[in-house]
């Protein structure tokens, strides 16, 4: 807007004053109801039982200081079956890129519930000429989501999106409000920021009478206070831009992240009916890869004593010392292992054997 109204008036043309007043915007800040904010951002937080903290959950930072930035780019191919399976999906491409990164929070930290930044416009539809006024509007707000494995992808993007509408309500609320309200002491909720542009900087000075002047190719230059932004740009090609803290997460794990992200995007979109559980992290490389570290490790596993035996050791030398406590009961070593082989008894008698993988489903 402020770079329309200067080539405007480069070119001799005077912009029209349709725009509304900076007081009005406040005046519409002062009367929402604080009460009911508060309410709802109460409520969406409760479900957030820690902070979502990707850094912490990534492998070992860079030594080397400042910032890393990584784009990653979507072909026109790839990004016009986005943009199509978003429409027919009733969804934004913005809602698709969260759902993707939500998840990917959901399986690197294994937090039930996850949160990441969005920015939101900060501009009420309900305020004329509030798209005409000069200013910076934006919020930062938490978008959490509780993924789960049985859920559809097309359930998981409508919860998405309609939380998102919802959110729309509440936009204005200021960030440290929900953090203090939110039950975690006012910390940060997240370390992950997502930043959708929607109005490409090259569209507007290429568009128009621009009096004479030439322009090359803009360069954005992006700096956020968390740890991890994710600028998405659309156009004919959908481009996300990792820009990350090295000292908080390394180059190489900025590329597994861009990899992932990529995975589930693409994972997203080849069937609504999908359940979440089926999409995982790694694609086919990256399951020859990890098959073929497994099948190096299993060599080692040859010598010394194995895990059970190790266990059935401690249970004979320490057999009435508590051994695990949770819920108000202990159980002893002694009883943790005729539990442990009771366990195994049942598993032998259906059928599990040497070689036989058996899945543990735990919290």
């Amino acid at each position: 807007q402020l770079l329309g109204e200067v080539l405007q008036r480069y070119a001799g043309v005077v912009p029209a004053a349709d725009g509304g007043r900076f007081r009005d915007h406040v005046a519409w800040l002062q009367g929402r109801d604080g009460a009911a904010s508060e309410a709802f951002w109460r409520n969406r937080t409760a479900e957030l039982e820690q902070p979502t903290r990707i850094a912490t959950a990534s492998g070992q930072p860079d030594i080397d200081q400042g910032h890393g930035a990584l784009e990653l780019a979507f072909d026109e191919r790839e990004t016009a079956l986005l943009v199509r399976f978003a429409r027919q999906s009733q969804v934004t491409l913005n809602t698709l890129v969260q759902a993707a990164w939500l998840l990917l929070l959901h399986r690197r930290t294994g937090q039930k519930a996850v949160a990441a930044g969005v920015t939101v416009s900060g501009r009420p539809a309900e305020l004329p000429g509030i798209e005409k006024q000069i200013g910076l509007f934006i919020n930062t707000l938490p978008l959490v989501g509780t993924p789960h494995p049985a859920q559809t992808v097309s359930e998981w993007l409508t919860d998405l999106q309609t939380s998102n509408l919802e959110m729309r309500e509440h936009e204005h609320t200021p960030l440290a409000d929900i953090q203090r309200w939110s039950g975690h002491g006012g910390e940060m909720l997240f370390d992950s920021l997502l930043v959708f542009e929607n109005y490409p900087l090259s569209d507007t000075l290429g568009r128009g009478e621009t009096g004479g002047l030439c322009f090359g190719a803009p360069q954005n230059h992006e700096l956020t206070s968390v740890p991890l932004t994710l600028l998405m740009g659309a156009g004919k090609q959908l481009t996300l831009t990792f820009s990350h803290w090295r000292d908080r997460i390394g180059d190489e794990e900025i590329r597994r992240f861009a990899a992932q992200t990529r995975r589930l995007l693409l994972a997203l979109v080849e069937d609504a009916g999908r359940r979440l559980g089926e999409i995982g992290l790694l694609d086919e490389e990256g399951w020859r890869s990890f098959a073929g570290w497994n099948a190096t490790r299993d060599e080692t596993l040859t010598d010394g004593p194995l895990v059970p035996e190790l266990i059935s050791e401690q249970a004979g030398l320490h057999g009435g010392r508590p051994a695990v406590s949770f819920g108000g009961r202990t159980l002893s070593y002694a009883e943790l292992e005729v539990q442990a082989n009771r366990l195994a008894h049942r598993l032998r008698a259906l059928g599990v054997g040497p070689e036989v993988t058996v899945g543990v489903a735990a919290e």
